[in-house]
C-alpha cells in the first residue's frame, strides 16, 4: 500500500516541512527496535549518534538474528549470523568499550513464536 492508496491518511494541503521539527530535546534512555542487523543504523542512525552524543543512553533490540540476510540460497546461515554478531560485537566495544549481551538473543526472520519472544525480550530490557 503506499501513501496515496484509499485508506491513507493524506497530508494536509498546507502542510510543509517548515511545521516538522528538526530539533526534538534530547531523551535520557532510548529505546530503538529494528526487526533485522543494520534497520536501525539506516533509519535513524544519525539522530540515535546526535542523541548519544548529548548524553542519552541508547539501547537497540535487534528482533532476528541476521540469517535471512543473504541472497546466496547456498549461503552458510549460521556463518552469516556470527559475522553479524561479531560485527555488532565489535562496533560496541569500539563505541562503549564492552559488548552488552542483553539484547544479543535474535532469532531467524519467521516462525510463529516471534510474538511472544519479541514481549520477553522487551521485558527483560525493562
Amino acid at each position: 500500500m503506499s501513501a496515496n492508496d484509499p485508506g491513507q491518511t493524506p497530508l494536509p494541503r498546507d502542510a510543509s516541512h517548515a511545521d516538522w521539527s528538526t530539533d526534538r530535546a534530547v531523551p535520557r534512555i532510548v529505546l530503538a527496535i529494528g526487526a533485522h542487523p543494520d534497520d536501525i543504523e539506516f533509519g535513524c542512525g544519525g539522530t540515535l549518534a546526535k542523541w548519544s552524543a548529548a548524553g542519552a543512553v541508547v539501547h537497540h533490540l535487534v528482533c532476528t538474528d541476521g540469517s535471512k540476510g543473504t541472497w546466496n540460497p547456498d549461503a552458510d546461515t549460521a556463518a552469516l549470523v556470527q559475522s553479524r554478531q561479531r560485527e555488532q560485537r565489535a562496533e560496541q566495544r569500539r563505541r562503549r568499550g564492552h559488548a552488552d549481551e542483553r539484547g544479543r538473543r535474535g532469532r531467524d526472520a519467521g516462525g510463529r513464536e516471534r510474538g511472544l519472544f519479541l514481549l520477553t525480550q522487551l521485558e527483560q530490557l525493562a
